[in-house]
């Protein structure tokens, strides 16, 4: 008999269930079968439990795992190796591959492995990135760390600039201190009446204000912060619905670099001004991290404590308790910064 492991389905609202599925084989040359360490919560995750999983499916995608068997074309891993692990990567041989810029690829490869919260994956050797200065735990954010970095660079802050940076979740909290590490002068974070208890860490990350959008008008505060200009950038990791906010709120000639998709395609749809975005100059580009890129770039980071994984792993659980941590996260309840679940013994935190 096949061995077996656990694997967690979702399908909304919030309903989850465990199974025993067999252990994966090793079919191809280039796989590696994996042992997940550690999974983060993603706002994608909560997504699926609200509603986007329709029917019963499989998910995760913030991997911290090791290596625990490898095709015979696999030279450069070896059991026990600690690896973060691709959720796609680019083809290497389309127009954009072999013009040099991965980020152009055509033909991004999705990981057939998407599905993290369980306790083995099969992965291809191209998706694995070997992690050698951080454990599992602050493993987990060297993805949403490579999402927040694409998201900085497609702005190109230069130095001396504003930034307002709308919606202070993990990925926004990480663009606050990546801006400052780019040179941004002022920093000014824009959430919620929700996001409260996170406003104490964006200004330990770099920013100079917080501004509550339920309490006030988000424009008129970057507005007056900035001697009636706007910021010369805005980056935003919120709903698009703030998307006329966000041009408003950049100086004439401002760039607004976005992060986000709606499932639904009318949702998606927010009609634009196109006479006052032709006359002041706005740019609007979109930062989308697939394929994934900056892996090895996270890695140092966190490893350096520029980013702290410590100050953003607020809460740890169980698979068994996966459903309590997605009910906490999507409640933003007890001061959740990023919640992270261990499929196996929680690993102990590195010095």
């Amino acid at each position: 008999m096949q061995a077996q492991s656990r694997a967690v389905f979702i399908r909304a609202p919030f309903q989850l269930k465990i199974e025993e599925i067999p252990i994966p084989a090793i079919e191809h040359e280039d796989e590696v079968l994996i042992r997940v360490r550690a999974v983060g919560i993603c706002g994608t995750d909560i997504h699926l439990a609200h509603g986007w999983a329709r029917e019963w499916q499989r998910f995760g995608h913030e991997t911290a795992a090791t290596v625990v068997a490898c095709g015979p074309a696999v030279s450069d891993l070896v059991p026990g190796d600690l690896v973060a692990v691709h959720a796609t990567t680019a083809c290497g041989v389309c127009e954009g591959c072999m013009n040099g810029d991965i980020r152009d690829c055509r033909n991004w490869i999705p990981s057939r492995q998407s599905r993290a919260f369980a306790d083995y994956m099969l992965v291809q050797r191209r998706m694995l990135w070997k992690v050698t200065l951080l454990d599992p735990r602050a493993a987990t954010l060297i993805e949403p760390l490579s999402v927040a970095l694409d998201l900085v660079r497609v702005a190109d802050i230069q130095l001396g600039e504003t930034v307002a940076v709308v919606g202070p979740g993990p990925i926004g909290l990480m663009a606050i201190k990546l801006c400052r590490l780019r040179g941004a002068q002022r920093v000014i974070a824009l959430g919620t009446d929700r996001d409260r208890h996170r406003f104490a860490l964006a200004y330990e990350l770099g920013a100079d204000l917080t501004v509550d959008v339920t309490q006030a008008d988000p424009v008129a505060a970057v507005r007056a912060a900035t001697s009636g200009q706007g910021a010369d950038r805005v980056l935003v990791t919120a709903p698009v619905r703030v998307m006329n906010q966000a041009l408003a709120m950049a100086r004439s000639g401002g760039v607004v670099s976005f992060l986000g998709f709606e499932v639904e395609s009318e949702d998606a749809v927010v009609p634009i001004n196109l006479n006052e975005f032709h006359f002041r100059r706005l740019q609007l580009r979109a930062s989308y991290a697939a394929p994934a890129t900056c892996f090895p770039l996270a890695e140092q980071l966190l490893a350096s404590r520029a980013i702290d994984p410590s100050r953003f792993v607020t809460h740890t659980f169980a698979l068994d308790r996966l459903g309590e941590a997605l009910r906490l996260v999507a409640a933003q309840g007890d001061g959740v910064v990023k919640a992270v679940c261990f499929p196996g013994e929680e690993p102990r935190e590195a010095p």
